[in-house]
C-alpha cells in the first residue's frame, strides 16, 4: 500500500468534517472516493497529500509517517490536483505544465532533459501540446483543467491525488483524462480520484471508497459498492443499475431525501 489513512478525524469548528476515516490507496490501482457534496471526500484528499493535519489519526506513505516528510520531499512523492482550480495567471500553457517539476528543482530558467521529457509527455496525454504558447488565462475552464492535470502528471510522482478532475471536461475529454489516470496506475503509480460520476467510476476505478458525513459507508470493487440500497443511503437518491458490457452501472432515478436526513423538494 502506498499511502494508508488510519483513524482521520477532522473538526472545523464545531463540526466533525471526518470521524474515523480509514482509506489506503494502492500501489498500481485507481481508488475512487465517491459520495453527496459534504461527505468529506476533499478533505479527505487534502490529508493525504499531507496539505492539512488531522486532528487524530495519521496517514503513512509506504510505512512512513507522512508528517515526517519536508515539503520538498513529499511533494516530489505525491502529485496533487486541487478541485476547481482555475488559474488566471497570464502566463503560457507549457509554464504552467512546468510547475510539475519545481519539486525536482525545476524553473522557467531552468530544465534539465528529463524535465522536458515529462512536460512534453504530461502535455501529449493530455491533449495539451496546442496550448504550450498561448496564455492560461485565454484558455476556457475546460482546457485550462487539461492544463492542470497536465502539471500533475509532469510531477511523475509515485503517487497521484485529482479532486474531481474530470468536472469541467466534456465527454470525450472525461474519457481522456480518466484513461490517463488509469495509464498512471498502469505504471505502478498509486491513484486516487475524487469524482461525482459512478459510471465513471465504474468504469476505470480499481476500488470504491463510498463516503457520507465525514465516514466511509462501504469500500471495495465497484460492483460490491455501487449496490442501490447503499448508495440511496449515501446520496438520498434512488438508483437503477443499467448493463454496459460486463458492468452494471448506477443512473439516479429520483430523489429520495437529503443526504444526513429531510425530505426531498
Amino acid at each position: 500500500m502506498a499511502v494508508v489513512a488510519r483513524g482521520l478525524r477532522l473538526v472545523l469548528g464545531r463540526r466533525v468534517v471526518l470521524d474515523g476515516v480509514d482509506v489506503a490507496v494502492a500501489d498500481g490501482a485507481v481508488t475512487a472516493l465517491v459520495g453527496a457534496n459534504g461527505a468529506g471526500k476533499s478533505t479527505l484528499l487534502r490529508l493525504l497529500a499531507g496539505i492539512d493535519a488531522p486532528d487524530g489519526g495519521d496517514v503513512t506513505l509506504d510505512d512512513a509517517p507522512l508528517r515526517q516528510f519536508e515539503p520538498a520531499a513529499r511533494a516530489r512523492q505525491i502529485a496533487f490536483l486541487p478541485q476547481q482550480a482555475q488559474p488566471q495567471w497570464p502566463i503560457c500553457g507549457r509554464d504552467v505544465v512546468s510547475l510539475g517539476r519545481l519539486p525536482h528543482g525545476a524553473g522557467f530558467d531552468r530544465e534539465s532533459p528529463a524535465d522536458t521529457l515529462a512536460i512534453d509527455r504530461a502535455m501529449t496525454r493530455t491533449g495539451t501540446a496546442a496550448f504550450a504558447q498561448r496564455r492560461i488565462d485565454r484558455l476556457s475552464a475546460g482546457e485550462r483543467a487539461r492544463l492542470l492535470l497536465a502539471r500533475a502528471l509532469a510531477t511523475e510522482a509515485k503517487v497521484l491525488l485529482a479532486d474531481e478532475p474530470t468536472a469541467a471536461l466534456d465527454p470525450g475529454y472525461q474519457l481522456d483524462a480518466m484513461t490517463a489516470l488509469r495509464d498512471e496506475a498502469g505504471r505502478g503509480v498509486a491513484v486516487a480520484v475524487a469524482l461525482h460520476d459512478l459510471a465513471l467510476a465504474a468504469r476505470f476505478c480499481d476500488r470504491l471508497v463510498l463516503m457520507a458525513a465525514g465516514r466511509v459507508v462501504t469500500a471495495g470493487t465497484p460492483a460490491e459498492v455501487l449496490q442501490v440500497d447503499a448508495l440511496r443511503a449515501a446520496y438520498g437518491v434512488a438508483f437503477e443499475l443499467v448493463a454496459f458490457g460486463d458492468l452494471r452501472l448506477p443512473v439516479p432515478v429520483s430523489r429520495t431525501a437529503r443526504p444526513g436526513g429531510g425530505a426531498p423538494p
